[in-house]
């Protein structure tokens, strides 16, 4: 059997998120494949009730804001920030459930598929988190120097090419491509990697480099699993600004 390419954006994640509820039932579905590696959407501690006591500031409309010392968006309706986190984090919708159950039934594991959705109502899981600066962890995790956002972009371009991944601006199996953007007002660069879809974890994973008035590269890792964390993350884009 030939081996499968390596979901490298991942990776990183595991610098900023806890492991998943729905890691078990990823480990047993990957181990029906070769050389086959993804990460999951990150469960939050604790029930909802305290995950979302947190200190999001508010303005007199009520929009709720996450603020970070060089940046700050506003937190979509739906959505919640954990106390003392870097990531954003909801309850998987009707459509992700389906998903889960889905692929449940398809690896024998529908009792896991359930315990993964109940926890996951109880506390959420994480579709995003952020790093104030990327190319600190860029030296860390690549042993790669960035100067600028284009160039950390091209670095993970590069490696999921030489681990078997093919350019499309689709998103289609074991597939990446790079695209340039604004954010905040800034340049923005981002790579979406499209896995294996009968692994969990593996429908779009993006991360988003942004160049930041200080010269820094923010960095964000986000998950696309269905419609709502789509329009989750859109409107967290629309809404960020640099301070």
């Amino acid at each position: 059997m030939k081996a499968k390419p390596v979901l490298l954006i991942g990776c990183i994640l595991l610098l900023m998120l806890s492991v998943s509820a729905c890691g078990d039932m990823k480990e047993a579905a990957t181990q029906r494949e070769e050389a086959a590696v993804t990460e999951v959407p990150a469960e939050s501690d604790g029930p909802v009730a305290d995950a979302e006591d947190t200190s999001a500031a508010e303005d007199g409309t009520g929009v709720r804001y996450c603020e970070d010392e060089l940046f700050r968006f506003q937190i979509p309706e739906g959505s919640f920030q954990p106390k003392n986190s870097t990531g954003i984090c909801m309850k998987p919708s009707e459509e992700y459930q389906m998903y889960l159950r889905e692929l449940g039934a398809a690896n024998g594991m529908e009792d896991i598929a359930e315990q993964d959705i109940e926890r996951m109502m109880k506390s959420g899981y994480n579709y995003l988190g952020w790093i104030d600066d990327g190319r600190n962890g860029f030296k860390l995790v690549h042993n790669v120097e960035i100067s600028s956002a284009y160039e950390g972009v091209e670095v993970l371009y590069q490696e999921a090419i030489q681990s078997g991944f093919h350019d499309s601006e689709n998103p289609e199996p074991f597939s990446v491509t790079r695209m340039e953007t604004e954010i905040g007002g800034c340049p923005a660069y981002i790579i979406r990697q499209v896995g294996d879809p009968e692994l969990m974890g593996s429908q779009e994973n993006y991360v988003a480099l942004i160049d930041a008035p200080t010269g820094e590269v923010v960095r964000f890792n986000y998950y696309i699993v269905d419609l709502a964390t789509e329009d989750a993350v859109e409107a967290i884009f629309a809404s960020f600004e640099f301070k």
